[in-house]
């Protein structure tokens, strides 16, 4: 069956190869001046005005004819084959005509072709005995050229995407969600005080108690003699919007520390706005001392992101017995990692 197909698809080529030859040579009658203009480059735009409009039709089909011919050209081998029996049948074209020619086909056969393969067929072009060989290689050579010019361009353009250094609007809405406001102190059952959106005072001081940056707040034994008295620490809502924007910043400020640590040691990650944003969540949340040694943060480093997303799942799973919405606030996380912000 292979066999049959081989010999349907060489066919093929044989007479989609003849007939646009063919369009050609009755072009080149047709429009005596043809060869200055058919098929050729750009710089001949402005003169196509100066013939009759059928010629076009006619360019366009000797074209798809030149790519229908190469449609069995499946390895470097028959490439070869392929442009010994298009050269040869060309040969007393005029030049501006031959190239052009030469010039379809190639396209049409190195778009499917990896680089690496478009340097091995250029090797065999180069040790074959193929006419007008230095045609060939050039327009071979044009190509990968091109695909080195894209990479570098491409590479400039990737350079110039920077790691964003503070976070978005949406996330503050999301943490707003997730941590809600309370202008009233509470015990938030994990050795702190929390008030307004989320700010917690620990009793173990090395966890952070910032409480003596604000008039408004006390340390947290200060805050236990409040509660055994019956009282609470009450705060105002700019009092908790000043809070709220301060351990934004906190978070923020932490995470570029992270991030340039790494840039000076040669690691960087492409990291998105969504992906800093979840991150500033997680030390919002959890902090910086126990978010650098999660297995999360391991995972960016080496930018493994896919499984990062999956690994804020379960960041602090230890937790999720006794504080239930953290579970639901990691898949958030999750999704804003990912570029799912909540609406």
């Amino acid at each position: 069956m292979s066999s049959i197909n081989l010999n349907i698809d060489r066919l093929k080529s044989e007479y989609y190869l003849n007939k646009a030859i063919k369009e050609v040579i009755v072009l080149c009658e047709t429009y005596k001046d043809a060869q200055k203009f058919i098929l050729e480059d750009d710089k001949y735009d402005f003169e196509w005005d100066l013939i009759d409009g059928k010629f076009y039709d006619k360019i366009n089909n000797i074209e798809k004819d030149i790519a229908k011919s190469t449609y069995g050209v499946k390895t470097s081998d028959q490439a070869i084959e392929y442009l010994n029996k298009l050269l040869k049948k060309i040969v007393a074209l005029p030049d501006s005509i031959k190239n052009r020619l030469v010039k379809s086909a190639l396209a049409s056969i190195l778009t499917f072709m990896t680089v690496q393969s478009i340097f091995n067929f250029s090797n065999k072009v180069e040790a074959s005995n193929i006419p007008d060989k230095k045609l060939v290689t050039t327009v071979i050579d044009n190509k990968l050229s091109s695909i080195e010019n894209r990479k570098t361009e491409l590479k400039k353009l990737e350079n110039k995407i920077t790691t964003p250094r503070t976070y978005s609007n949406k996330l503050v809405n999301a943490i707003i969600k997730h941590e809600g406001k309370s202008l009233t102190s509470y015990d938030s059952k994990d050795g702190a005080y929390t008030i307004g959106y989320g700010h917690a005072v620990f009793k173990d001081i090395s966890r952070g108690d910032n409480s003596s940056k604000y008039p408004f707040l006390k340390s947290y034994k200060e805050y236990e003699e409040m509660k055994s008295r019956g009282k609470d620490i009450v705060i105002t809502d700019e009092q908790a919007e000043q809070l709220f924007k301060d351990d934004l910043n906190t978070a923020s400020d932490a995470l570029n520390r992270l991030l340039d640590e790494w840039k000076s040691k040669g690691i960087n990650p492409k990291i998105t706005q969504p992906m800093y944003d979840a991150m500033v969540s997680m030390i919002y949340n959890m902090g910086m001392g126990t978010f650098r040694k999660s297995e999360f943060i391991q995972l960016v480093k080496r930018g493994e992101f896919k499984k990062a997303a999956e690994a804020i799942k379960t960041t602090s799973s230890h937790m999720f017995d006794t504080q239930k919405g953290l579970i639901g606030r990691r898949n958030t996380e999750s999704e804003i990692f990912n570029g799912n912000y909540p609406t």
